[in-house]
């Protein structure tokens, strides 16, 4: 058993280390792309090997996907957290570029492995891997609900004085605000817990566990890694040992509890495949109800992500109906020889007949009759053949040259401007300022150039190459400035921005 952790920060660390302690697989190999984390946290954790007495051995590496090869699963914690200033399309943008990227490495050497999602917006991301991959929906999910229902049990077990392994609980939906508390499926040593606790202070509890790790980053100024660690530690481990194990897992939904096209969490089994089984748990009217507002919240982020068109859906759907045109028309050209076929045996026998009840002197006629039907028949084809394309072409001709010579200005600016607005998404992914810092590899720095040569040069196609000719093109004076930083790094010192901002408010 072989399992991979993509992302050497804290969670990514934490996972590698629970998984070595329990013992479970042969070997973990931690990937990151800063240069000596991964191999100096992996050292580390091995070196406590001798005391905690386990064998897992633990490889860290720098930016190197062969040594992921054959990875039986693939653990996804890259991303950023969100940081003053973001807004939630920041991060989305942002996490969305490095999940489809790491993915896609991902699979390229380990094309069984079973994909799971930790990197944030959870339900969003895990919808970005899975399109990604292209895997089954039963070997891409992510790790939210067992997170989740850890710290339902854990505040349930405080307020209880009680053990938490005697705490059994269920929670669905999203990730955040917007999951589903189910107290009647909550029991303490089966007893369930709404006579244990009041109904008031277990909706405070409830609303705690919505806001876990809003609690901890007020505390600790960063995001939780302990609890998500351990909570993807323990998702691998029933999937490595075939466990069969129950869990809220962040699964795709075609159909159950009437939901469809929507990564949510949901209760599902566990295996050596991956999602066995989803399960379908009987749930009230306002259950119900709570479940699909969080699906539209789900859905609503995930049209995001599309509009970005980071996922290259679009361009799918196109060759699938360019296929399907071909088909078409394949199929088009089949049944009109098929016919002509029939039509031509249908006349020969047609003559045949003529010829039998004909008398000696009509016999010699006969042939110059079908001869002359054959003819008339050329005749009338060729026509038919000739005339849409000459009729295509006459009508063509004014349909090209129309929006060519009364293509109004409003429409050349709207192009422009619609195109700038695609540039700027796609150089957002980009942190220009990390150029030629240290902990940068070569492949690193030639592929942001790489990117900022294509930036401009789409720029210098539409006109644009100037400051000024930028801020044309927006309205807001802070996007403008955030805009002409993006687009032309280097091209005027940082300080002048300042007073470049002033003269725009003039």
């Amino acid at each position: 058993m072989k399992i991979s952790v993509i992302g050497a920060g804290n969670v990514g660390s934490t996972v590698a280390n629970v998984i070595a302690q329990k013992d479970f697989c042969k070997e973990v190999v931690l990937l990151d792309i800063k240069k000596g984390v991964s191999e100096g946290k992996g050292l580390d954790m091995w070196e406590t090997s001798p005391i905690l007495s386990y064998n897992t051995r633990i490889t860290g590496v720098t930016n190197n996907y062969r040594a992921t090869k054959g990875s039986d699963i693939t653990i996804i914690t890259s991303g950023i957290p969100r940081k003053p200033g973001m807004s939630r399309d920041d991060l989305i943008g942002i996490n969305a570029g490095i999940v489809k990227s790491v993915t896609e490495q991902v699979i390229k050497y380990s094309p069984k492995t079973i994909i799971i999602v930790v990197a944030n917006p959870l339900d969003v991301m895990t919808y970005c891997a899975f399109v990604s991959s292209k895997f089954k929906s039963t070997k891409v999910f992510g790790m939210a609900g067992v997170l989740d229902t850890a710290r339902y049990r854990s505040f349930l077990a405080m307020e209880l004085n009680v053990s938490p392994k005697d705490i059994q609980a269920l929670l669905m939906g999203g990730h955040g605000d917007t999951m589903v508390p189910l107290p009647r499926y909550t029991t303490v040593a089966g007893i369930p817990v709404t006579e244990l606790v009041s109904k008031k202070r277990l909706e405070e509890i409830v609303q705690r566990t919505k806001t876990g790790g809003g609690e901890l980053v007020k505390l600790m100024g960063t995001s939780a890694w302990y609890a998500p660690g351990a909570a993807a530690a323990q998702m691998a481990e029933a999937i490595a040992k075939d466990e069969k194990r129950i869990f809220p897992v962040c699964a795709w939904l075609n159909g159950e509890y009437g939901l469809k096209n929507v990564f949510l969490g949901v209760p599902v089994i566990l295996g050596k495949n991956g999602i066995e089984k989803i399960i379908e748990v009987d749930l009230n009217k306002r259950e119900m109800k709570l479940l699909k507002a969080s699906s539209d919240h789900v859905k609503a982020v995930m049209k995001v992500l599309e509009k970005m068109d980071v996922l290259d859906k679009k361009k799918s759907s196109k060759s699938k109906s360019k296929k399907k045109k071909k088909s078409t028309k394949s199929s088009a050209k089949k049944t009109v020889t098929k016919t002509a076929k029939k039509v031509t045996a249908a006349a020969v026998k047609a003559v045949k007949k003529v010829v039998k009840k004909a008398s000696p002197k009509k016999k010699a006629a006969a042939p110059k009759k079908a001869a002359t039907a054959k003819k008339v028949v050329v005749k009338k084809a060729a026509p038919k053949k000739a005339a849409p394309k000459k009729v295509a072409s006459k009508k063509a001709a004014p349909k090209k040259a129309a929006p060519k010579k009364a293509a109004p200005v409003a429409k050349v600016i709207d192009k422009k401007v619609e195109t700038l607005n695609r540039i700027k998404a796609k150089a957002k992914t980009i942190d220009f300022g990390t150029i030629g810092k240290a902990g940068r590899s070569k492949d690193d720095l030639k592929m942001i150039k790489g990117i900022g040569a294509f930036i401009e040069e789409k720029l210098n196609a539409l006109g644009i190459k100037t400051f000024e000719q930028v801020s044309k093109f927006n309205s807001d004076i802070e996007d403008k400035v955030n805009l002409a930083i993006e687009f032309f790094p280097g091209r005027v010192k940082r300080d002048d921005w300042k007073g470049q901002a002033k003269k725009l408010k003039k």
